[in-house]
């Protein structure tokens, strides 16, 4: 049989019935229908109508949001509203803001403009545990009805004994019926113009270039050759066609370890000039490779290594389709974090729950990342990834006379900062004492 088992648990909490299910239907099936539960052969009761109560629970009027990465506002001008004891459904096309407005009305988004009202207070200055007992939100990926995380105290007691009683049914010894997850954005890939001269180069001319820069950065120890190359790449930024203050935002943290380094290198050394030095020895290094990272797209780049350096394609195509799935993380990391709000979570304000909450959510992104990657890799054998046989590329690409100018305009800007470095006498190589 399809079911050989039922198991009925009642809405207060406890087991109505437990055991085979032709049983089941039998002995307890009249009592099922009653509460509305559906019994092969039978119609389910439809469970009684409460009178609707008077006035709106929540009112939105001219409500508007826009995404950090949206191009367009998700909802402008909408106004809606709950009257007590209604239901309201919300129906449309994909992408057409249903999801984002029952978030605005929840209380888990604050709205751009306009403004809701649930019982009278605006739900998006609520705390968790406020929230979470004037409205409850159930989303549609099942995962995130319970996010990781919760302590034991904050359960509800109805919950636990629930829990309780029916792992004591299931396992046999149940008494008699009736007793009682903030930023990956981090990872997101960049996207440059297409138009821009950087971001239209091969994507192995790029990277050759920076290793040149970043190879000449490495054998040096003088500040003079770092910053020449440094102004070098400054003057290139514009040209992978990102936004200088994108870009700035994205690699601040690797800038700001640059620095840090070099100033607790003088710190400890004494060496003011040295410190100097590695600090923005470090900043070209890590520019250099920003640069060529941030203008390549991950497609061309799986077919260039496939194409011209003769990668394996399952390694490519699989470390492609892990970097497309970035921007799913970052979302998925907010959806964790709305999640854990819904529900009443993370209402301390003070640092060590603001740690507990990360690893909690890191933890959920973790068991969210496996499951998606497994998903994945069978999807990908299912279509003959796994096959060593030859295959076409549907994307080839030469190395043309542009992207050989460009890798010989890296190799122009590193022996001018080393042959002006010489020249002047502060070029010092990285082993020398």
């Amino acid at each position: 049989p399809l079911v050989d088992r039922v198991i009925a648990i009642e809405a207060g909490g406890g087991v109505v019935a437990d055991g085979p299910a032709h049983a089941v239907f039998a002995r307890e099936g009249e009592r099922l229908k009653r509460l509305g539960v559906w019994v092969p052969g039978a119609a389910p009761a439809a469970p009684p109508r409460r009178a609707a109560a008077d006035g709106e629970a929540i009112v939105a009027r001219d409500l508007s949001y826009l995404y950090p990465r949206g191009e367009g506002p998700a909802l402008d001008g909408v106004s809606a509203a709950v009257r007590r004891g209604s239901a309201l459904a919300i129906t449309g096309p994909n992408g057409s803001g249903k999801s984002t407005l029952a978030m605005l009305l929840a209380g888990l988004l604050r709205p751009r403009r306009g403004e809701v009202r649930a019982f009278g207070d605006e739900p998006w200055r609520l705390r968790p545990r406020t929230l979470v007992r004037r409205i409850g939100t159930v989303f549609q990926d099942p995962e995130h009805q319970a996010p990781r995380g919760i302590p034991r105290w904050r359960r509800c007691d109805r919950i636990r004994q629930s829990r309780r009683a029916v792992h004591r049914r299931v396992r046999g010894r149940a008494p008699p019926f009736g007793a009682r997850s903030r930023r990956v954005r981090l990872l997101e890939p960049l996207t440059p113009d297409p138009r821009a001269p950087l971001a239209r180069a091969h994507p192995l001319a790029k990277i050759a270039a920076a290793l040149v820069l970043m190879f000449t950065l490495f054998l040096t120890l003088d500040p003079l050759t770092p910053a020449l190359v440094l102004v070098a790449e400054i003057a290139a930024v514009p040209l992978i066609g990102i936004a200088p203050r994108a870009l700035l935002r994205r690699a601040f943290p690797v800038f700001a370890a640059a620095i840090g380094i070099g100033f607790f290198n003088a710190l400890l050394s004494g060496n003011v000039g040295g410190g100097i030095a590695i600090g923005v020895r470090l900043v070209g290094i890590a520019l250099a490779g920003i640069v060529a990272v941030a203008s390549i797209d991950p497609t061309e780049l799986a077919d260039a290594l496939t194409e011209h350096l003769h990668a394996p394609a399952r390694f490519t195509i699989g470390a492609l389709a892990a970097f497309r799935l970035m921007p799913l993380f970052a979302d998925e990391w907010d959806t964790i974090a709305l999640a854990r709000r819904a529900r009443g979570l993370d209402d301390a304000r003070g640092p060590i729950s603001r740690v507990t909450g990360f690893f909690a959510m890191t933890q959920s992104l973790l068991v969210a990342t496996i499951r998606r990657g497994t998903r994945l890799a069978l999807a990908m054998d299912g279509r003959g990834f796994a096959d060593v046989g030859c295959r076409t590329l549907a994307r080839p690409r030469p190395i043309v006379a542009q992207d050989w100018a460009l890798i010989g305009a890296s190799f122009a800007v590193a022996a001018l900062a080393t042959a002006a470095s010489v020249a002047l006498g502060s070029w010092r190589f990285f082993l020398a004492r």
